[in-house]
């Protein structure tokens, strides 16, 4: 076993502009700090690691070669959708793997770097991607809407705009899609009343931002880089701190309130991956409730955080924990380590899941982080020679627990087939 550093549990101060829904010009605003709770919850002084081999199945290639694509369990099945070729041309198809191959669905829209979101009914609406090989600022409205029992697509009604890097996050029936890419006037999110969109909020401009739904109902989104793709410009309140402006939208009444992380300045929130959902990363432990998410600060130290609503004043703070110093080492090898911003969260293991890479992202090397968040150990373990780069493909959670990626690289950066199944080690 290894040992790290102790565990750290504290409170985060954050910062609202109360004046919801506003225009507003930084640093002049007047910003209110919000006094955080203090949890009860007891954590454990120190983290525990160790070190497995990896497990893995390769199954059957993909009919089609996909990169920038959605992927989702259906049953006891697999389904990918869009995403772009060889030559980097979106994709109007989508594939189902089940008994041992794959399945070809029709789809009628094309869905590369959009996005997916699970409807309370059980189907999965897709949307969004851009429409040419080229990052044009040709982006699709269109929408499809997969149902699970009958494995076909059926076409969604269109948002309001074209996105390409979004996010959603389905609250109920509802689903909000939030962020952009080259889209500088794009300060809405795109809200589905289960019928069609209309366009709610005044957000900030991100691209590939996080978005989550709060106990209360309110939407929380943030990210860490603009629209062009820069890291978004940190402000200076009246105290003279830095911070990272975020926001929540009311469904109730339509508002938007901005607010400001002093700690996201130093540890900022890695950018979710194209093809992950708010749901992978939620915790539904009944009373600790809440997304788990990672930030990583200017020397390189990731933290693995949650977000939390205080029940004594639903909306006006979060709070986040933070729960594991992330090892930036393999401890076999002392190999540097670099993690995707995908979080994978088994609620009923009690185990959160993080990818891993080298130095070398497009060598076949690829290393799952399992941490247990009720007893703070952990296990590191690493897989070699796979035919292609997964770290570039598509990743989802199955039922099970274990873990689905398809598509990446292989030499001289083509766009591959190859599917995997690993099953996460059982940490510590």
């Amino acid at each position: 076993l290894f040992s790290i550093a102790a565990l750290q549990v504290q409170a985060q101060g954050i910062y609202v502009n109360k004046k919801s829904g506003e225009s507003i010009a930084y640093p002049a605003a007047t910003f209110d700090k919000v006094t955080p709770e203090v949890f009860s919850n007891v954590q454990p002084t120190k983290v525990k690691g160790a070190v497995a081999n990896l497990q893995y199945e390769r199954i059957a290639d993909m009919s089609t070669a996909r990169e920038g694509h959605q992927i989702f369990p259906s049953g006891n099945g697999i389904v990918v959708v869009g995403g772009c070729d060889v030559n980097y041309s979106p994709l109007q198809s989508a594939e189902i793997y089940q008994n041992g191959q794959w399945k070809n669905i029709s789809i009628g829209s094309a869905h590369a770097y959009g996005f997916s979101a699970v409807l309370s009914d059980g189907r999965v609406m897709v949307g969004g991607g851009r429409l040419s090989s080229a990052n044009d600022g040709n982006y699709s409205k269109k929408t499809a809407i997969y149902n699970p029992s009958t494995q076909t697509f059926t076409a969604g009604p269109d948002m309001t705009t074209g996105r390409m890097n979004c996010s959603a996050i389905a609250a109920g029936n509802t689903v909000y899609v939030n962020g952009n890419f080259t889209k500088g006037d794009d300060k809405t999110m795109d809200y589905y009343n289960g019928t069609s969109f209309k366009a709610v909020g005044n957000t900030y401009e991100r691209q590939s931002p996080a978005i989550f739904a709060s106990k209360s109902g309110l939407i929380w989104t943030w990210g860490v880089y603009d629209t062009s793709g820069q890291e978004a410009e940190l402000y200076t309140n009246n105290e003279g701190k830095k911070g990272m402006l975020f926001n929540t939208y009311t469904p109730s009444t339509g508002e938007t309130d901005n607010y400001y992380s002093t700690d996201f300045a130093t540890n900022k929130p890695l950018s979710p991956t194209w093809e992950m959902r708010p749901s992978d990363s939620f915790n539904s432990t009944e009373g600790d409730e809440g997304y788990f998410f990672l930030t990583k600060d200017s020397e390189g130290k990731y933290l693995l955080k949650q977000t939390y609503e205080s029940d004594k004043n639903p909306g006006a703070t979060t709070t986040a924990t933070y729960h594991l110093d992330i090892p930036t080492v393999f401890p076999n090898t002392q190999t540097s380590l670099n993690y995707k911003g995908s979080v994978f969260v088994n609620t009923e293991q009690k185990e959160v899941y993080l990818i891993g890479y080298d130095n070398n992202a497009s060598s076949g090397i690829i290393y799952i982080l399992s941490y247990n968040f009720t007893n703070g150990y952990w296990t590191i373990a690493k897989a070699e020679g796979l035919a292609c780069s997964v770290i570039y493909g598509a990743w989802c959670m199955l039922p099970d627990g274990r873990l689905a990626c398809t598509g990446g690289y292989g030499q001289n950066s083509v766009i591959q087939k190859c599917a995997y199944i690993f099953t996460p080690p059982v940490a510590g």
